[in-house]
């Protein structure tokens, strides 16, 4: 468990920050994909790059009828431009995995615009805005193995089923968690949020219980944890292979993300849903991360940013300072937390002082 944190800020006019103490694990995550979409050059509704992430690479551009590339959007969680997912079709990225994983933690902002109408076929009925769907229209995003059809493992984190109810749940595993909490308690309509999960199957058994974290954080809502075990796969292959995997080792896996997973091909014109800095990182040390918050406790913090990790040792580790996460509020008391890769944090964030501001990241 991360203890004795010690933060060095001796180079922040260079945009570096040292962090030492104990018990932060020999190894980092794997981050296969850090993206803030930012860019110089582009401008409002310019096509977003496959290749153009501060971290890892997306393969491949997705829709409900093709592929159709996200666009760039001035409304941002940080720097200059989001992510628009929806013009009149889906707007999609897909992220292929080195390997199949067993677990995975994600983490990445979205918001609808104020007084945009949620995903969904009410619209042509006369869905006011800021109202949910009256069924299921809307999959953040989409984490599967070889289909999204209910024949491979396949799960969204989160789903929205209807009503302001999400699950995290899919086509063919049994809801994975449908307590994650009531809208209420985490959704915004005014501000960004930043949904955050991880899934790390039982290392015995992977289709009994397993670990699940469904984070929140929003300047409205603050931070929101909900935990439980529950296992991440089902047990279709103990049966023998399924159709798609006929000829294929019975492996428990996941090997594909995308964001976002789907909306409802009825959903019209009136909505841009934006999504924003989003990090994948898989393996057994998925969890562990650095990040600033704008409380000294955790839980009481409205702003939480994840970092950049240049070096990772069970003593001390190496970060480069995200400048587009740290809003003026942030900037004004910014706290250091490393979490390992169980999930344990400091108890007490250390403090940064203001400092200049780093260098251009991209």
């Amino acid at each position: 468990m991360p203890a004795d944190v010690v933060v060095d800020n001796s180079q922040l006019a260079t945009g570096r920050l040292t962090i030492t103490g104990t018990g932060f694990g020999a190894t980092g995550a794997e981050v296969i994909m850090y993206d803030r979409f930012e860019s110089d050059t582009a401008k409002a509704g310019d096509i977003v790059p496959l290749a153009a992430s501060d971290i890892g690479a997306w393969n491949a551009y997705g829709g409900s009828t093709g592929q159709f590339p996200p666009l760039y959007n001035t409304l941002a969680h940080s720097g200059r431009f989001g992510m628009q997912t929806f013009t009149t079709e889906m707007h999609q990225l897909k992220l292929d995995f080195p390997r199949g994983i067993q677990e995975i933690f994600i983490s990445y902002w979205v918001r609808l615009p104020e007084g945009q109408i949620f995903p969904g076929r009410d619209f042509p009925k006369g869905k006011k805005a800021e109202t949910f769907a009256s069924d299921s229209s809307w999959k953040l995003t989409w984490l599967y193995d070889r289909d999204v059809q209910g024949k491979s493992n396949d799960v969204c984190l989160p789903t929205a089923v209807g009503g302001g109810v999400f699950y995290l749940g899919g086509n063919d595993i049994p809801n994975i968690d449908t307590k994650i909490g009531s809208f209420d308690t985490w959704w915004s309509w005014k501000t960004w949020m930043r949904i955050g999960v991880w899934l790390k199957a039982n290392p015995v058994d992977v289709t009994a219980p397993g670990d699940v974290l469904f984070q929140t954080v929003s300047a409205e809502k603050g931070v929101r944890e909900h935990r439980s075990m529950n296992p991440i796969f089902d047990g279709d292959y103990a049966n023998g292979p399924d159709e798609l995997n006929e000829g294929f080792p019975n492996v428990q896996e996941y090997k594909h993300i995308n964001f976002p997973g789907w909306y409802r091909p009825e959903t019209t014109v009136g909505t841009t849903p934006i999504y924003d800095d989003i990090y994948v990182a898989i393996g057994a040390n998925s969890q562990a991360r650095v990040e600033l918050a704008d409380s000294a406790d955790y839980m009481k913090a409205k702003r939480v940013a994840i970092q950049k990790v240049v070096s990772w040792s069970d003593s001390a580790i190496v970060i480069d300072i995200i400048e587009g996460e740290l809003d003026k509020e942030l900037k004004k008391a910014a706290f250091v937390f490393v979490t390992d890769k169980d999930g344990n944090r400091n108890a007490v964030g250390i403090p940064v002082r203001r400092y200049p501001k780093p260098p251009a990241t991209n």
